[in-house]
């Protein structure tokens, strides 16, 4: 048994920041951890940097995998590629800032039948997802996770949730062009209506 797993075992934590990480086991009736729903949506990011980061601290920020270069080399003192993806979380992990980004994009590109292509955009209050190979009302998810945080309840078909979906296309078109995701061919996403 390595070092990770019997720290884990006696219940010290290897980590000093931990972030929830859930599979899905049978919610929305998926086992897997590809849709964007909340529970397969969240993934550990476990850091220790004695002398440098605080241990103890958990954070709910948002953050994503394309954070982890950006991150490293800020630690590093090297230079940040203009052209690289992410945001350095220098800034969270020494508690100088309490966010980096305020919506997540998500793009998973299908696999076989069984599972969509979906794109979509998180952020602190709403998720909006399109299955851009779906059709009729399956196509478009709208879930306000303030008061839906089981993600039951469709709000992307509700007259009074038009102007916060389209709000939210348009966040979703900036955050594709902002990462060049140039593999999008979701024409009822990227039309302007």
């Amino acid at each position: 048994m390595g070092l990770f797993e019997r720290e884990w075992f006696r219940g010290k934590y290897f980590s000093d920041l931990h972030f929830r990480s859930r599979f899905s086991l049978g919610e929305h009736g998926f086992y897997n951890k590809q849709w964007m729903y909340e529970n397969p949506l969240h993934a550990p990011f476990l850091v220790k940097f004695p002398g440098v980061i605080k241990s103890g601290q958990v954070h709910e920020s948002m953050t994503s995998h394309v954070d982890i270069a950006p991150t490293i080399l800020d630690f590093a003192g090297a230079a940040i590629p203009e052209d690289m993806q992410g945001f350095s979380l220098k800034p969270l992990l020494l508690g100088q800032k309490d966010q980096v980004r305020k919506a997540s994009y998500y793009h998973f590109y299908s696999h076989g039948e069984r599972l969509p292509e979906m794109i979509g955009v998180r952020t602190e209050r709403y998720k909006l997802i399109h299955y851009p190979a779906m059709k009729g009302q399956a196509r478009w998810e709208l879930f306000d996770l303030e008061r839906d945080s089981e993600e039951m309840k469709n709000l992307a078909h509700k007259p009074e949730y038009k102007e916060l979906k389209e709000n939210l296309k348009k966040q979703l078109r900036q955050l594709i062009e902002e990462v060049d995701d140039d593999s999008v061919n979701a024409p009822a996403l990227m039309s302007l209506k």
